[in-house]
């Protein structure tokens, strides 16, 4: 299977088989999910209101996973690549579309290429080594190699270690530098400073610190205001941003918008179908990808992609 890497984007590959279309009036949709969510819908439309049929793309709540789309192209058959043009752009929805000349008469794939960024630029794609980001985190979560940082969360004690959390927050570098009651650790042979936080779930604290130790976010995991209070109380920047972008859900406006855009004719339709049968609205199998073991690894499944940073 090919692939692709461009700069500090990520490129998704998937190829839509499209049966023919035997109805005058047809929608045919299908549903890609992406780490295990519904982000990416694809939409071939004809109407008896509009002249050309429209291939459309559609991404949903992209935005809580700390990403966005930057562009999509398509062929079909062996037909050159076109762009897709974006013509609604909002946090949690983005649309693209495209007009074609016909709607399939017979069996025929449509080959996507999706350009997926962060939704902060601070927060991009690039070829790296995984062991780091899983060696780094279980160096804190089994509390190895010299940790000298002790989180107290209600019920719940995480490790750390000062040099990370200095490097990653400017806040943590100015605590570290005042002095602060400090114990012996459990093997009595060193130091270990206390951190309480009494305001927030030990999850979300697990949360922050996996964020601060890898540079990603915990699967579904920035959708949390407890996650945006600790990152702005901390001074981590890019998380603040990726928690922002991914709490701002779609609104009524946002909704309507992208209808009008996918379907000015949606009333109209809607009676149609009601009363004929030649309104043949039919949805494809979706497709996933799945995870393996490692953290925001991918194992692919119609789709081409590398890591996420």
């Amino acid at each position: 299977m090919a692939s692709s890497f461009l700069g500090s984007r990520l490129v998704l590959f998937h190829d839509w088989i499209v049966e023919p279309v035997k109805k005058t009036t047809t929608v045919l949709t299908k549903w890609i999910l992406f780490r295990g969510e519904k982000v990416f819908r694809l939409c071939l439309k004809d109407t008896t209101k509009t002249k050309n049929p429209i291939l459309i793309f559609l991404a949903v709540n992209l935005n809580k996973l700390g990403l966005r789309v930057h562009k999509v192209h398509y062929s079909k058959q062996s037909l050159e690549s076109s762009l897709i043009h974006e013509s609604y752009k909002g946090e949690s929805l983005q649309l693209f579309k495209a007009n074609l000349t016909e709607m399939p008469a017979e069996k025929c794939t449509f080959s996507f290429s999706i350009w997926i960024e962060g939704s902060d630029s601070a927060y991009s794609y690039h070829l790296s080594d995984r062991l780091t980001k899983e060696q780094f985190w279980n160096a804190s979560l089994k509390s190895q190699h010299h940790v000298d940082v002790e989180f107290v969360v209600k019920d719940k004690k995480f490790s750390a270690h000062k040099a990370v959390l200095a490097a990653r927050s400017p806040v943590f570098a100015a605590e570290f530098t005042k002095e602060k009651p400090e114990r012996k650790d459990d093997d009595g042979d060193g130091l270990q400073q206390i951190i309480r936080i009494d305001d927030v779930d030990p999850a979300s604290v697990e949360q922050f610190l996996y964020f601060l130790y890898t540079g990603e976010p915990m699967k579904s995991s920035l959708f949390n205001e407890e996650l945006l209070n600790l990152a702005e109380r901390y001074k981590v920047i890019t998380l603040v941003n990726l928690c922002r972008a991914a709490l701002k859900n779609i609104d009524v406006k946002q909704m309507m918008s992208c209808l009008r855009e996918i379907n000015p004719d949606a009333a109209e339709m809607h009676m149609e179908a009601k009363f004929s049968d030649s309104v043949h609205i039919r949805p494809d199998k979706e497709t996933e990808i799945f995870h393996d073991a490692r953290p925001f690894s991918i194992t692919p499944v119609n789709f081409t992609i590398f890591h996420m940073h």
